[in-house]
């Protein structure tokens, strides 16, 4: 207990929540990477995470597209140099060569970005803009939609309107501004997806000039818009007037700016359950001719306020939300100030209670999130909410959540990861959903270790050879019982007991543990304890190496194990597997074979629900395994159709020869389904910002009814399905309007199917 709690405190005081996270893909031929952690230039083979301070080279005859955060885009041209710097969620883009298109709506991820060329800066304003360098070397931005705010080195500013231009004269040291062309306006459109506004106002300078058109044959000069294309065969590529580039060298990442107490606003907590829909106001940036000598995050810190409609305690209660979100140099936190208005119009106190028991969550619930560094650099730590967390290739945690019933529940997690260090790549990840759990003896514990022990080798195939262990632990599977009130006659509750064992001694145990008081009238209490199944731990190992490794291909070729550490028999194994990206299409799919009392994947994305349940009997997710001797397979499938619509999913398959007690064949099947539309649609249908829905099933046709003993078809109602959906509808700049919905089912006293759902509809403003 001593080391477990000493753990815990180290976590708490040198962990923090996740910034912002940015997506590189190639749209098309060689896009290279220089990565801060390996400080080499690499093809990107798939869809993969950048970091700051990450430099990006894109090939003369290649495309790609970087994602930054929920509503953030930036496509880049051909023959594009840049680099990524800022901190928290202020994201600073060092364009050196090439043109970028900039499609920006609200988001709580995204505090500030800004584009940095030829010494000018650019600050867009909820924008879709083109930055380029033009052949002369000068510094020019077109705007479609919303506005562009251009410093020049010496402090001069000018506002770009939609359907404007503006390029700065360094030797005049003035901005020549005018109409976009239409040849330009039309091959900006076509790249980008996105069409022009009329404009608000006029563009307007400190120092007004008369507007400039661009002089025939000089369109792709002055405005940043691509040239026409001169080649037939390049009629769907973007193409850019820019000086030819040299492959990448081995040259420093541009240098980030250095830390400052008053940093940029952190990110909005994306919380899978209920992702916050605001976005903040771009901040005015102040023009210096040094870039590094601003302040590391000058903006402000981001207010937010939200009303809406949240599930609690199975009922549909109002909540009313003041937040702000405080940067602290390289760390971050957003204070949460919450009030709830119950069923029958009353305020709660939920939240509000200080007692003995209860001050230390009430404390909790007033902080969203603590943050900091990035998933994918050498450390990252986020206190919080956890979403989609998967240790490995999943075959002991996947895709694990702790945001179920968020706001609700605010559970406060840790995620702790060192990442690919040393010569040898030795990677630490450590996961605890809820540090609560650890006063009542309880707590959910995750932990995975690897390296690459020939990485400094430099044996082709072989380099990249992982290995890793991985274990996970559930100290008390009913502590969700501690919760419980007390339900029907207090006969049955004493009955109840002694089926189980002596009355007394269960009892004692219960107070001993702090489950219950036997000073109140226990009458009033229903909880569930049995020491012989509280805990439940799983162990397993995996061994993972890249076949190919390309920016239109990846395989690898895995195989993972894992076992329970009692002593009950349970254990299975997924090998061989593979895993497959050809350009937009992935896939995944391996062999398993399962043995005795044993689920892959046992702590998945809907353990939280299913670690206990009430009815038909109190019990734990561990004793409703059966005892099985299956095999089968596992896949898993997905395509990004032109950017317009996302699809993707899972399926698993295992039978055996053995029967159940019904006298049918053992069999595990389970299904799942995402779909959600791309940007290229979201930016055609005005006002919306979000569309995705989701399916998923386990135990499909092996989930019996408590009350007719007959199992369930393929799309029946079971506690193991849920589906729901995600839209988001712009109401304004800062302001936005969401709904969360996730449906499920579960068996009520009567043994009866009830509703579980967890719904959100909410409107949050920011300023």
């Amino acid at each position: 207990m001593k080391s477990r709690w000493t753990t815990v405190v180290f976590l708490l005081f040198t962990v923090a929540a996740q910034a912002i996270t940015m997506s590189l893909s190639a749209d098309s031929g060689s896009v290279k990477v220089r990565s801060t952690t390996d400080a080499i230039w690499a093809d990107i083979i798939a869809p993969r995470s950048i970091g700051m301070s990450d430099s990006i080279s894109v090939a003369d005859n290649a495309g790609a597209t970087l994602t930054i955060g929920d509503q953030c885009v930036l496509l880049m041209s051909p023959g594009t140099r840049l680099a990524l710097a800022g901190q928290d969620a202020d994201v600073k883009t060092m364009l050196a060569q090439g043109q970028i298109f900039l499609k920006k709506s609200p988001s709580p991820d995204l505090a500030s970005i800004s584009i940095i060329a030829q010494g000018c800066t650019f600050a867009p304003m909820g924008t879709a803009a083109a930055v380029k360098i033009n052949k002369s070397g000068e510094a020019s931005a077109a705007v479609l939609q919303g506005k562009m705010k251009f410093d020049s080195p010496s402090g001069k500013s000018a506002i770009v309107e939609p359907g404007k231009f503006a390029t700065y004269d360094a030797a005049g040291d003035s901005f020549k501004q005018g109409t976009l062309p239409d040849n330009a306006l039309m091959q900006l459109e076509k790249w980008s997806g996105v069409t022009k506004e009329e404009p608000v106002q006029v563009a307007q300078t400190e120092q007004p000039q008369q507007e400039q058109q661009p002089a025939a044959g000089e369109a792709s000069s002055s405005p940043a818009a691509p040239a026409a294309s001169e080649n037939s065969d390049n009629e769907n590529k973007p193409a850019i007037d820019v000086n030819k580039i040299e492959l990448p060298k081995e040259e420093p990442p541009a240098e980030q700016p250095k830390p400052s107490p008053a940093a940029a606003p952190a990110k909005g907590e994306k919380t899978g359950a209920a992702k916050q829909a605001a976005a903040p106001a771009e901040g005015e940036k102040s023009g210096k001719k040094d870039e590094k000598e601003k302040p590391a995050g000058g903006d402000k810190p981001q207010w937010e306020i939200s009303a809406g409609s949240v599930t609690v305690d199975d009922a549909q209660w109002t909540r009313l939300a003041l937040g702000v979100d405080v940067p602290i140099w390289k760390f971050g936190v957003f204070f949460d100030l919450e009030f709830f208005i119950d069923k029958n119009g009353k305020f709660s106190d939920k939240g509000w209670k200080f007692t003995k028991d209860t001050w230390v969550e009430s404390v909790t619930r007033k902080i969203r999130y603590l943050r900091f560094g990035h998933e994918n650099e050498p450390v990252f730590a986020k206190i919080g909410g956890l979403e989609n967390v998967t240790l490995g290739y999943g075959f002991v945690m996947d895709r694990f959540t702790n945001m179920l019933h968020y706001p609700d529940e605010k559970l406060l997690g840790v995620q702790f990861y060192l990442n690919d260090i040393s010569p040898i790549g030795i990677t630490i990840q450590t996961v605890t959903p809820n540090l609560m759990e650890f006063k009542d003896e309880g707590g959910i514990v995750a932990v995975r270790a690897g390296l690459k022990p020939l990485k400094m080798t430099e044996i082709p195939l072989l380099k990249g050879l992982g290995i890793a262990g991985t274990y996970a632990k559930d100290f008390n599977q009913f502590m969700p019982a501690k919760k419980w009130n007390f339900e029907g006659d207090y006969r049955d509750y004493v009955s109840f007991w002694r089926s189980i064992g002596t009355p007394q001694n269960i009892i004692d145990s219960l107070s001993r543990l702090g489950f219950l008081d036997t000073t109140k009238d226990l009458s009033k209490v229903d909880t569930t304890f049995r020491d012989s199944v509280r805990s439940f731990a799983v162990a397993g190992a995996d061994v993972s190496l890249p076949i190919i490794t390309s920016s239109f291909l990846n395989l690898d070729v895995y195989g993972q194990t894992a076992f329970r550490t009692d002593n009950i028999t349970g254990w299975g194994f997924g090998a061989p597997g593979a895993k497959l990206t050809v350009g937009p299409f992935w896939a995944q799919a391996e062999y398993r074979h399962v043995v005795g009392y044993f689920l892959p994947g046992y702590f998945g994305p809907y353990y939280l629900d299913e670690r206990v349940t009430r009815y038909p009997s109190p019990e734990a997710k561990s004793e409703s395994l059966d005892s099985v001797n299956l095999n089968g397979v596992f896949g898993a499938l997905g395509l990004n159709i032109a950017n317009a619509l996302v699809i993707g999913g899972n399926y698993q398959l295992l039978y055996g020869s053995d029967t159940n007690a019904y006298g049918e064949k053992n069999m595990d099947q389970r299904f799942e389904a995402t779909a959600n539309l791309g940007d290229m649609i979201v930016q055609k249908i005005p006002k919306l910002s979000k569309l995705e829905g989701y399916f998923a099933k386990n135990t499909i046709q092996r989930s019996y009814s408590p009350i007719t003993g007959k199992h369930d078809g393929f799309f029946d109602k079971t506690p193991e399905m849920y589906f729901g959906y995600r839209l988001g509808v712009k109401i304004s700049e800062g302001a936005a309007l969401i709904w969360d919905a996730r449906y499920g089912w579960k068996y009520d006293k009567n043994n009866k199917l009830i509703p579980n759902n967890n719904v959100i509809i909410q409107t949050a403003v920011t300023f």
